[in-house]
């Protein structure tokens, strides 16, 4: 029985159901007597949008929610109403950092009533009676074998790697003793366990499950300018997953952001390479995806003052070896009237040998492309962070468009279509993956998109024009140069 149930009945009905039952006689009473000697400060009050999920709650919940909704406040609101009542909970997060937060949380709101507390298992003993226990399930998904408890709160379930299994193999027996209840909070990340437990949820012949979805517009703190700047930032396929908590289909394109073109025409990232002139002054640098049975993908890329990034020629071959590949480059690069020795080439990190020099066994592939002159370095390989680095400057090249009218002002991709005929092919066929959907598909032909993904991974401008004349400094006096360093710093703070 659940506070929330009786506190919607009539008075008759509630009469009616004390007279039937004792035992919810003596809970209710239990309750009463909780409440009168508890008083917890602090603690949050639950929205429209909490109160329905916790009023109409099931034994097995999954509450989908776009980000801020406050799914995290209402966890902590259950799992108070559990211990507060002299019962065992059990808190889980997907690692030890994500449940910091909350751990802290609850210790300051329960401090009242807190009888015991061990900062190293992290254990929350209570006057009344009752523990909450946190526990990590990114080492061991089984960790809390042997426990019993009365309410479980799975955090963040989606980015809970074995989910499922921790489910079957250990949450759900911790239960039966108590015959408690399950509560699942996330925010969607593709068609994984979690998603699996929501059908459960949204199934009518599982009865003691229920599911819900709610985005982060149904917090009604949230503002409605800030979520539509999310939106804006995120871009469609992301907002859709992080806002509306919409699970993301297989089979989407993964960059929404991008805009092609047909052949006879240019788009906002899609143009001929005799609509810009590239200045001697750009910096230029590249990115390599190794392959030989494999297509390989080199790509160039000049940066401009306000850190643009022009893709202005390409190298995509298969079956060829080093030698062809280290041809098919230096013609890349020397077309622009640069030397390969001086142009940083950012490369797939697994053809370099270990940093550790005892781990190093024969020759490795990069040696050959070194011994030919070129500056090749392992680019960073974080797939995640670099798609949504490759996203952003696809999405600011058409903000610019859509706001300013100008291209100058803002850090954005564009290709040169006649120059990289491969990248502008591939780019529209690439879909996330089921299980993480803000990763590609590697079983797609993703090479040209992967030595772009090295190429921009971190923003790179150039220098000024040295064609055009620089400011005069103003340089200090001979003399006192601690007064004139004064009177300069006041200056600038002024201006």
């Amino acid at each position: 029985m659940d506070p929330q149930s009786i506190s919607r009945m009539s008075d008759a009905e509630l009469a009616e159901l004390v007279e039937s039952d004792p035992e919810v006689k003596a809970f209710l009473v239990r309750c009463w007597e909780t409440e009168q000697s508890v008083a917890i400060d602090g603690r949050p009050e639950l929205h429209p949008g909490q109160i329905d999920i916790k009023a109409n709650a099931a034994r097995f919940n999954v509450v989908n929610c776009g980000r801020r909704f406050g799914k995290s406040v209402l966890g902590e609101d259950l799992v108070m109403d559990t211990a507060l009542r002299g019962l065992p909970v059990g808190w889980f997060s997907p690692d030890y950092k994500s449940l910091l937060e909350n751990w802290r949380s609850l210790c300051r709101l329960l401090k009242p009533v807190t009888a015991r507390k061990s900062e190293l298992e992290k254990r929350i003993d209570l006057t009344t009676g009752g523990i909450i226990e946190f526990w990590s399930l990114d080492s061991d998904p089984e960790c809390s074998r042997g426990r019993k408890y009365a309410r479980v709160v799975i955090d963040e379930a989606a980015k809970v790697r074995w989910l499922m299994r921790a489910w079957l193999e250990a949450i759900r027996a911790n239960l039966a003793d108590y015959e408690g209840d399950a509560w699942f909070f996330s925010t969607p990340k593709g068609r994984n366990d979690y998603w699996e437990l929501y059908q459960r949820g949204v199934s009518p012949e599982l009865t003691e499950w229920r599911s819900w979805k709610k985005p982060t517009g149904d917090n009604p703190y949230m503002k409605p300018a800030e979520i539509q700047a999310m939106r804006d930032e995120m871009g469609p396929r992301i907002a859709s997953q992080e806002v509306d908590a919409e699970f993301l289909e297989v089979g989407g394109r993964f960059f929404d952001e991008w805009e092609p073109s047909d052949y006879h025409t240019e788009s906002v990232h899609e143009v001929w390479s005799s609509s810009f002139d590239i200045p001697s002054h750009w910096r230029m640098e590249g990115g390599f995806d190794h392959g030989t049975a494999s297509p390989c993908a080199f790509g160039l890329t000049a940066y401009d003052e306000a850190g643009n990034a022009f893709v202005v020629g390409e190298y995509y071959a298969a079956l060829k070896s080093n030698a062809d590949q280290i041809v098919g480059i230096k013609r890349v690069v020397e077309r622009w009237g640069r030397n390969v020795s001086q142009v940083t080439i950012w490369a797939d990190p697994s053809i370099f040998p270990p940093k550790d020099p005892a781990k190093r066994v024969g020759r490795y592939v990069v040696e050959d492309f070194w011994d030919a002159g070129l500056k090749m370095v392992p680019a960073n390989n974080d797939r995640i962070n670099g798609w949504k680095r490759l996203k952003q400057y696809m999405r600011a090249r058409a903000q610019a468009r859509n706001t300013r009218g100008t291209f100058q002002e803002v850090a954005g991709l564009v290709v040169f279509k006649d120059r990289c005929p491969h990248l502008i092919r591939t780019i529209p066929l690439m879909v996330g993956l089921a299980r993480e959907p803000e990763d590609l598909d590697t079983t797609l032909e993703d090479h040209a998109v992967d030595m772009c993904r090295y190429m921009i991974e971190r923003p790179r401008a150039s220098g000024p024009d040295p064609t055009k004349p620089v400011p005069e400094r103003e340089l200090p006096p001979p003399g006192n140069y601690a007064a004139w360093y004064l009177n300069h710093t006041r200056k600038q703070r002024a201006a």
